[in-house]
């Protein structure tokens, strides 16, 4: 029946509604009842909304979504519903963000939705009509200038007594609702989801692990980031016995807070991290409620305020509507929940997390004697797993973004790990949508920030990843036609960038980051830009060993796609040669006196600048050093990659890092180095996740999936999957 639902024709005129007015950080409840549907034999919703939806039908919790999109496209979910003697009730909460973001694209307000049904085995559209629809605004959110962090959405504020009790319930009587109405969006289009729907459950806190008394009153401003986050994790607590409290706890009583002069923190250890939204049931008649998931703790209290991001929410009693669930979604492994009562007690009755994460399932089960590599393949599959939501992302915390260059690799470790390949088509299909007109994409796919921020290196990590795909693919050769064209204007942007050196001069740190400014960045790797770490960094100049090594990657890689369906392109292959490229990186960068190559060339002096793993790794991916040369360069850095002078891998550079020493002939010393390497994080009994950096700095997230490589190289299909494909045959476009 899925596979039915999704082959039905979506229209290509969605009808758009809405409430009367709109405006960023708005929260609607929608209601409608479909009745004479006895002659069905079976039913389905489908719909979307900007920017996230919730829905119910009869009464009954469904799914969310949906699967980002770049708009004017959306992403269109289906769910098989049931009718109750002829009748649906649908019951949807959409949360407009109308705010730029990293994790979700920028839209108008928005929200469509029919039902389809099957009758003589055809499946027919039930189209409802606008006016069939009834809306509440708000529902009880409360509409502030509180942002969850720049990269995200908004804080969540809850006020309880603001929302209808039981409104979701087929018997509630929307009388005095008003009606939708519609809104114009001729140019939106609907496409079929392409990944699996979440897989979403409930998860209770069971372990106490700390308790304290607080104070009653923790008041936070109308704007701003961070500011709950940092009042719940520095304000005066009073340590007090948690015995009695888990006791209480194991009972199922519950725990009150009757004091109306002291509230009640509750910190909760879940055991692992994971992704989710924090839901509870309490009984008050007044009061307030914080609560937040922290991946961290810091002096044995939660520590969720890191980098001024704001992962608590707040919920008001008011004697009704006593169970709740965020909107927003975190990664976390603390659970806290603070009890401020005001003149009456507060009863809390049930807490913990509504898990979310993609519903798949491995396709390989690795087992070791070795406990440290089983810990390797355990703790790499559960970052990939609680890391992957509706699409690959970053993290399930700060972000929640899928940028090009991790995501790129994440989705070939899904697709091979999981058989799941429609991640990959989906990264594929959304990057295609998000080119800009001059060729480059955001870093971050579904970015919609003025300037688009541009990592000029995941553009061509992109290209790269297209003959990845078609590698791992060969069948699919109707993607690649689709490809082809976009990575064309993609490698057009290098070819007018190419200077009088024969390679891209370019500003590395272009940030003129205002709207209308420009944001042109070469990553490459994140020491000397963004984090701190206590090794050296990258160095960057207009001229830049890395960047020009990932154009040679590209140009061999859409030079292979090409060929595979005899795809013709306008490209100057007298500027784009990648063998020329090569050749004038090894003449410019590299240093005789070191035998090692430099990052860059100073632009004033014009002297080698910076050392670096990243820039050894690059040439020998690049083709810039080959056979026993490149062979002998990844030997010597295999003797020096811990210098204190020479900037280190972080854990999304070590997929490179490994793929440089097998194609050098260094297989042997892959997962050693790996386990040396990843050790800070697996002999740390805490982790359950791998980090973003091996710093574990207050900046990282505590689970980022781009650490997930050991799982990929314990996959006998990992280790011989090559990512640059045949690296020793190359030739010019």
């Amino acid at each position: 029946m899925n596979y039915q639902i999704k082959q039905t024709q979506l229209p290509t005129e969605p009808q758009w509604i809405w409430a009367e007015k709109s405006h960023p950080n708005q929260t609607v409840l929608f209601r409608t009842q479909i009745k004479e549907l006895e002659d069905y034999e079976d039913l389905a919703v489908q719909l979307t909304g900007q920017t996230r939806y919730y829905l119910s039908a009869n009464g009954q919790y469904l799914g969310q979504g949906p699967c980002p999109s770049i708009w004017p496209d959306s992403t269109a979910d289906s769910y098989p519903v049931s009718s109750e003697n002829g009748c649906v009730t649908l019951s949807v909460i959409i949360h407009h963000f109308g705010v730029r973001t990293q994790s979700h694209p920028y839209a108008p307000t928005g929200f469509w939705c029919r039902l389809i049904g099957l009758k003589a085995g055809q499946w027919e559209a039930i189209e409802i009509p606008t006016e069939s629809w009834k809306y509440h605004s708000q529902g009880g959110w409360r509409h502030s200038n509180l942002r969850r962090t720049w990269a995200t959405g908004w804080m969540e504020q809850f006020d309880s007594s603001k929302q209808p009790e039981n409104w979701q319930a087929p018997d509630f009587d929307d009388r005095e609702w008003p009606i939708a109405v519609e809104v114009k969006h001729p140019e939106s289009t609907l496409s079929p989801r392409a990944t699996p729907q979440l897989r979403e459950y409930a998860v209770p806190a069971e372990k106490l692990i700390a308790v304290a008394k607080v104070s009653t009153d923790a008041a936070i401003a109308e704007e701003g980031e961070g500011q709950l986050s940092k009042i719940l994790d520095t304000e005066a607590w009073e340590d007090l016995p948690i015995e009695a409290f888990q006791t209480k706890w194991d009972s199922g009583k519950g725990i009150t807070c009757a004091s109306e002069n002291e509230g009640l923190a509750l910190l909760f250890d879940l055991g692992e991290e994971m992704s989710g939204q924090t839901e509870f049931t309490i009984e008050a008649e007044s009061g307030t409620v914080d609560h937040y998931g922290a991946e961290l703790l810091r002096d044995g209290r939660p520590w969720a305020n890191r980098g001024n991001a704001e992962y608590a929410a707040r919920w008001t009693a008011s004697g009704r509507n006593p169970h709740f669930r965020t909107l927003n979604y975190n990664g976390f492994r603390y659970l806290l929940i603070v009890l401020r009562p005001n003149n009456t007690p507060m009863h809390l009755k049930e807490f913990g997390v509504w898990r979310r994460e993609a519903d798949i399932t491995p396709v390989y089960n690795y087992q070791s004697e070795n406990p440290k590599l089983q810990r390797m393949w355990d703790v790499s599959m559960r970052t990939l797993q609680v890391s992957t939501q509706e699409t690959c992302v970053d993290c399930p915390t700060r972000e929640q973004a899928l940028f090009i260059a991790d995501g790129l690799w994440n989705a070939l470790w899904i697709d091979k790990l999981y058989d799941e390949p429609s991640y990959f088509e989906h990264f594929l299909d959304v990057i295609v949508k998000a080119q800009n007109a001059n060729g480059l994409m955001p870093s971050s796919v579904f970015s919609s920030l003025n300037p688009p921020h541009y990592l000029l290196d995941f553009c061509l990590i992109f290209v790269w990843g297209v003959d990845v795909y078609r590698r791992a693919h060969p069948e699919r050769t109707d993607i690649i036609q689709k490809m082809l064209p976009v990575a064309e204007r993609t490698l057009r942007w290098y070819q007018d960038h190419i200077g009088p050196s024969g390679l891209i001069e370019t500003d590395p740190l272009d940030i003129q980051n205002y709207e209308g400014g420009r944001f042109e960045v070469v990553f490459i790797d994140h020491p000397s830009i963004w984090h701190t770490f206590s090794h050296s960094g990258i160095e960057r100049s207009r001229k830049q060993l890395g960047l020009n090594a990932y154009l040679a990657i590209a140009i061999d890689a859409f030079t292979a796609c090409a060929q595979s369906i005899d795809y013709t392109h306008t490209l100057d292959t007298s500027l784009l040669d990648a063998d020329k490229i090569r050749g004038i990186c090894h003449t410019l960068f590299f240093n005789e006196k070191t035998g090692f190559y430099a990052d860059c060339i100073d632009t004033e002096s014009g002297d080698l600048k910076g050392w670096s793993a990243q820039s050894q790794i690059l040439a020998v991916l690049g083709g810039v050093f080959k056979g026993d040369a490149a062979r002998q360069l990844m030997g010597q850095l295999i003797q020096v990659w811990q210098h204190p002078e020479i900037c280190r891998c972080t854990p999304y550079f070590w997929t490179y890092f490994a793929e440089a020493l097998i194609i050098t002939g260094y297989s042997d010393q892959v997962m050693p180095l790996i386990r040396k390497e990843w050790s800070i994080m697996s002999d740390d009994p805490n982790t359950t996740t791998w980090w973003e950096t091996f710093e574990g700095s207050d900046r990282d997230t505590r689970c980022h999936p781009w650490a997930a490589l050991p799982a990929w190289f314990l996959m006998p299909e990992g280790r011989d999957f090559r990512l640059c494909g045949n690296h020793l045959k190359r030739k010019q476009i």
